[in-house]
């Protein structure tokens, strides 16, 4: 049994819930606050894109939630974004080096104000 929207009707749907629900629970206070921005924002975008794909080739559009359905009932996301972005060209170790780079900044400065 899926628990995945796997409808573009139901996943656009469910994006825009994100976006909403998201904004409202937003504290300028919350640790997550800009993940969380990002989330919304990431939402957005891909609720346009699935707007227009559905209005261009709907049948498409309905074959791309299917198999979006499955790789979301399929718990392997880090593992398809990773090979997706190699087929892209794009290098994730360094993205994670960066990320890690960040995260030790941020903590060395919340260091050195606490």
């Amino acid at each position: 049994m899926s628990d995945a929207p796997s409808t573009i009707a139901d996943q656009r749907k469910n994006l825009l819930q994100t976006v909403i629900i998201n904004d409202r629970a937003m504290d300028v206070n919350d640790a997550d606050f800009h993940t969380r921005i990002r989330l919304g924002v990431n939402a957005f975008m891909a609720e346009h894109y699935a707007a227009a794909l559905a209005e261009l080739a709907p049948e498409r559009a309905e074959q791309v939630a299917a198999e979006l359905a499955e790789y979301l009932d399929d718990g392997a996301l880090p593992e398809y974004a990773w090979d997706r972005a190699v087929e892209l060209g794009h290098d994730p170790r360094q993205w994670l080096a960066d990320f890690e780079a960040a995260r030790e900044k941020r903590a060395k400065q919340a260091g050195a104000q606490g």
